[in-house]
């Protein structure tokens, strides 16, 4: 996976940060077991990526920290276009028209014998007698 999508949520990423982080310091990197202890409050990591020298960024904020996503303004160029208004308007339309086909009297006829099939295979089942399974060929 490239650098600038590393995922702190997959422990492979962030057991690969861990890495070159140690790397980095000359392959040992110490950390006070107080200050591990004392992450128990609420802080935030925040993981950027600097494209311009090709570095990953990680950032902690104070106790008091949080992130707040801005939506640009051109964000509904961006969007799926089923998000935009009238294009969910359409397609919620086509949606509609599908589910509302009138169909033909030999799929009518289909559907009716199929339904009948079910009935029957559930009357013998309620009864305990185990149907035979055989396959027709039409």
């Amino acid at each position: 996976m490239p650098a600038h999508n590393a995922d702190l949520n997959d422990p492979k990423s962030v057991l690969r940060i861990l890495l070159a982080l140690v790397l980095k310091e000359g392959g040992e990197l110490r950390v006070k077991a107080s200050l591990y202890d004392s992450l128990d409050r609420g802080r935030l990591l925040l993981v950027d990526f600097d494209s311009k020298k090709g570095d990953i960024l990680l950032r902690a904020t104070s106790d008091f920290g949080r992130a707040i996503v801005v939506q640009p303004e051109s964000a509904a160029w961006v969007r799926p276009p089923e998000t935009a208004p009238r294009e969910r308007a359409r397609t919620e339309a086509e949606q509609e028209t599908a589910r509302d086909t009138v169909h033909t009297d030999e799929e009518l006829a289909d559907r009716e014998e199929a339904m009948a099939r079910r009935a029957e295979l559930a009357r013998l089942v309620k009864e305990g007698k185990t149907p035979l399974k055989l396959k027709t060929v039409k």
